[in-house]
C-alpha cells in the first residue's frame, strides 16, 4: 500500500472533519437540528483568550500585579514577555500551573474549543520553556491537557481526528513516525483504524457528562458550547427523571445547557478554577432560572458577560446567546463583573465592545427572583429595589387574570361572539392589536385562530360567572406581547380570549386604579421591566409581558392622586387622538396638550422612586404637582367619547361634559406650560435619571 505523506494525511483529516461539520449544518437547517451548535473558530479562539485574560489577571492580581493581558495576537505573548523580564518570579509560578492544568470542553463535539485552547497553550509553552520541541509539546498537551466529552460517537472520533491532525501539523521528522502510513488510505481506511494506530492517547470520552462522567481530576478551564435544548423537547423520559433528580438547576422548564452549567461548576477546582461557556442568555431571567442563578451567585466571583445576541450566527438555532465567564470562589460584597455588549463578531475579534458597565454581584440579590440584567441603567434599578417592594408585596388582594375561559382549548370560545347584545351582562371582546397605550383602537380587527372580527359582544354564560364577576368589575388592562409596556383602565366592560392580562383589585378605587395605570404606563417601568427581562424577548424587538413578571416590579406604598389625575387626563386625550374627531380644539393643539402630560406623568412618576436623590429645592414645582394637584390639574371622570356599544357600564361623555373636561385640560395645560422653571424640571429629571 502505497504512503502518504504527512502533508496528504493532514488534508484528508480536514477533509473528514469538514464533512462531518457540513452534515450538521445541513441537518439543521433541515429541521433535524437537536441542540448541539458549532462554534465559528473565530469565535472558540476568542473565548479561550478571553478567558485566559482573566485567569492570567487574576494570577497576577494575587502577586500584587495590575498588568491586564490582552491575547488577541501574537503581540500579546511579547508583552507577557516583557512582564516575565520584570517580573522572574511570575514566570515560575505560571511555569508550574501550565505544567499541570487541565482543560475541559463538556461538550467538545468536533473540537474547536480544544483545538484553540492547545494553541494557545502550544504558544505560552514555547515562551515559558522555549528548548522544548513543539512535537513534544503538542504530545503533552493533547495527552495531559486537554479533556472532551461528547455524547455523539462520530464527533467524538472528529475530535481526536482534529487534534491529531493539530499534532501531524508539526514539520519536525519525529512526527512522521507516530503514525503507521499503512493504515492511511484515502480509499478504505476507518477512522477507528486512523486514530487505534497513532502512538498518541486521547482524554475524549464518548460519555453522558451529565450522567455518566466522573473524572477524578479537578479542572482549571472548562468550556465550550453546551447543548440549547428546552425540556419540552427532551423525549426521553427517563433521562428527565434522572438530570431532575440529580440537578438543582433542573428545575421547572429549565434548558439543558444550565444542567451543563451547574454539572461543569462541581468539576471546577476550588478557588482556581475558571469557566467560559457560550450559551443561552434566557436563564439570566427566566423563572426556571433561578435555581442556578442563586448556585452561581454563591459559588463563583462572575467575570464577565458579553451579550452577543444580535450577532446572526446562531440565528438557525433560534437562540440568543451570551458568552459567561466566572471564577469559582464565593463572591463578598466588592466583587464586581462586567456587562459587554457586542455588534459584531469582527469587533469582538477586536475587543470591540459598546456600552460597558461594571455591576456589583451582590445588587442582584435585591432584584426580584435575583435576575441578572444585563441591559439598562442597572445601578438605578438597584437602588429603586432597595427601596420599593414588588407589586405582589404592596397589594395584598392583587389578581391578575389570563384566559379567563381556560387556558387549553380557548379557541372554543369564539362561538360567545356576537355582532347584537344577548343580556345587559354581556362583555365586549378585544384583542391584542386592540389595546394601546391609555386607550381603545376600536377599528382594529381580531385577527386571530383563522378568524377576523371586530370588537364584539361577548355573550353572558352563566358557567363563567365566578370569573365574570372578576372581567365586569373595573380593572386595568395589558398587552401580553408588545414592544413596551402597555396598558389602559377598563371600567368592566371588556374581555378577552388570550393576548391580553386583566387587573383587578377589590381594594383599590378607581384613582388608585388611574395611578397604578400611570405608573405602568411610564417610560421608567417600561424600562426596569425591559432591564430585567429583556433576554427573553422574542424577534422583532417584541417582549412577552407575562402576568408572573408585572407582579414583580417595584410599587410605592402610597399611590400619590396627583398620578390618577394625569392617567385620566391622558386616557381621554389619546382616545380623541385615536378617534380623529378633535372636537372644540384642533389637532395639532390636542396633540402638544397630550404630549406634555405624558411627559409630565413620566417626570412624576420618576419623582416617586428617586426624590431623595434630588435637591428639593431644584424640583419644587415638580414636587407641589406630586403633592397638591387639586390646585393644578383637573379631576374629570372616565367616560367613553362615543355611543359603539349599548351596555350598562360603557358610559358616554355628553357633548357638553365633554368639551367642559377639554377646556379644563387645555386650560391646565395651557397654564402649566407657561411655567419655565417647570418645563425645565421635567427635562432635569428625565435626564439625570437616566444618567444615574
Amino acid at each position: 500500500m502505497k504512503n502518504l505523506s504527512s502533508r496528504k494525511i493532514i488534508a484528508f483529516f480536514n477533509e473528514v472533519v469538514d464533512k462531518f461539520e457540513n452534515k450538521i449544518l445541513r441537518e439543521k437547517e433541515s429541521g433535524q437540528y437537536s441542540g448541539s451548535v458549532y462554534t465559528p473558530s473565530q469565535m472558540a479562539e476568542f473565548i479561550i483568550r478571553n478567558l485566559f485574560r482573566i485567569y492570567l489577571k487574576d494570577m497576577f492580581e494575587e502577586f500584587g500585579l495590575k498588568d491586564d493581558i490582552l491575547l488577541t495576537n501574537p503581540r500579546d505573548l511579547k508583552a507577557l514577555s516583557s512582564i516575565f523580564e520584570r517580573h522572574p518570579e511570575m514566570k515560575k509560578v505560571l511555569t508550574r500551573r501550565i505544567e499541570h492544568i487541565k482543560i475541559m470542553d463538556p461538550a467538545c463535539g468536533s473540537g474547536r474549543f480544544l483545538i484553540s485552547a492547545g494553541k494557545l497553550i502550544l504558544n505560552i509553552y514555547k515562551l515559558l520553556t522555549p528548548d522544548l520541541e513543539e512535537v513534544e509539546i503538542k504530545k503533552n498537551i493533547i495527552q495531559n491537557i486537554l479533556y472532551g466529552v461528547d455524547l455523539d460517537i462520530p464527533a467524538h472520533n472528529i475530535c481526536k481526528i482534529r487534534l491529531l491532525s493539530w499534532y501531524l501539523s508539526d514539520t519536525s521528522p519525529k512526527t512522521s513516525s507516530d503514525i503507521d502510513p499503512k493504515f492511511i488510505s484515502l480509499k478504505n481506511a476507518t477512522l477507528d483504524e486512523i486514530l487505534n494506530n497513532a502512538e498518541i492517547s486521547f482524554h475524549i470520552y464518548n460519555s453522558d457528562f451529565l450522567l455518566e462522567f466522573n473524572p477524578h481530576e479537578k479542572f482549571d478551564i472548562i468550556l465550550g458550547n453546551p447543548p440549547y435544548i428546552e425540556n419540552k423537547k427532551i423525549k426521553d423520559m427517563n433521562f428527565k427523571k434522572k438530570v431532575k433528580k440529580r440537578f438543582t438547576s433542573a428545575y421547572r422548564l429549565y434548558d439543558l445547557s444550565i444542567v451543563f452549567l451547574e454539572k461543569s461548576l462541581e468539576m471546577l477546582k476550588e478557588n482556581y478554577g475558571y469557566l467560559s461557556f457560550l450559551m443561552t442568555n434566557k436563564f439570566l431571567a427566566a423563572d426556571y432560572g433561578i435555581k442556578i442563578r442563586t448556585i452561581l451567585l454563591q459559588n463563583t466571583e462572575i467575570k464577565e458577560i458579553i451579550n452577543i445576541s444580535s450577532l446572526p450566527v446562531f440565528a438557525k438555532a433560534a437562540i440568543y446567546p451570551i458568552i459567561l465567564s466566572f471564577r469559582k470562589k464565593s463572591s463578598n460584597n466588592r466583587t464586581k463583573f462586567t456587562i459587554q455588549n457586542c455588534e459584531t463578531l469582527d469587533d469582538m475579534v477586536k475587543y470591540n465592545f459598546m456600552n460597558s458597565k461594571i455591576v456589583s454581584q451582590h445588587w442582584i440579590n435585591t432584584f426580584p427572583s435575583k435576575v441578572i440584567p444585563i441591559f439598562g441603567n442597572i445601578e438605578l434599578m438597584q437602588y429603586i429595589f432597595s427601596n420599593f417592594k414588588p407589586m405582589s408585596q404592596v397589594i395584598n388582594d392583587l389578581k391578575i387574570i389570563y384566559r379567563p375561559f381556560g387556558f387549553l382549548q380557548w379557541e372554543k370560545h369564539f362561538k360567545n361572539v356576537s355582532e347584537t347584545k344577548s343580556s345587559q351582562n354581556d362583555l365586549l371582546l378585544l384583542g391584542t392589536g386592540n389595546v394601546k397605550q391609555f386607550h381603545i383602537d376600536f377599528q382594529k380587527r381580531i385577527r386571530i385562530a383563522k378568524r377576523d372580527i371586530a370588537i364584539s359582544y361577548f355573550k353572558y354564560n352563566e358557567v363563567f360567572k365566578d370569573i365574570w364577576q372578576d372581567l365586569s368589575s373595573e380593572k386595568l388592562i395589558f398587552r401580553e406581547i408588545a414592544k413596551s409596556l402597555t396598558a389602559l383602565y377598563d371600567p368592566g366592560v371588556f374581555t378577552n380570549i388570550t393576548g391580553l392580562y386583566f387587573i383587578t383589585i377589590p381594594s383599590f378605587t378607581t384613582n388608585k386604579l388611574f395611578c397604578l395605570l400611570s405608573l405602568l404606563n411610564s417610560k421608567l417601568m417600561d424600562s426596569i421591566f425591559k432591564a430585567l427581562f429583556w433576554s427573553l424577548h422574542m424577534s422583532g424587538g417584541y417582549l412577552r409581558f407575562n402576568g408572573s413578571f408585572i407582579k414583580r416590579l417595584p410599587i410605592p406604598e402610597s399611590f400619590p392622586i396627583s398620578l390618577s389625575y394625569l392617567g385620566k387626563i391622558n386616557q381621554v386625550l389619546s382616545q380623541i387622538l385615536m378617534e380623529q374627531n378633535m372636537l372644540f380644539f384642533s389637532s395639532q393643539e390636542i396633540e402638544m396638550c397630550h404630549t406634555f402630560f405624558l411627559n409630565l406623568s413620566n417626570s412624576l412618576v420618576r419623582l416617586v422612586y428617586v426624590k431623595e436623590l434630588f435637591d428639593n429645592t431644584k424640583i419644587s414645582n415638580l414636587l407641589k404637582l406630586l403633592t397638591h394637584p387639586q390646585e393644578i390639574l383637573p379631576n374629570i371622570e372616565f367616560k367613553f367619547l362615543f355611543p359603539k356599544f349599548s351596555l350598562p357600564k360603557f358610559k358616554l361623555y355628553s357633548k357638553k361634559e365633554l368639551e367642559l373636561n377639554l377646556r379644563s385640560i387645555m386650560n391646565s395645560y395651557k397654564f402649566l406650560s407657561k411655567n419655565q422653571q417647570l418645563v425645565f424640571e421635567i427635562d432635569e429629571i428625565a435626564n439625570r435619571v437616566f444618567k444615574l
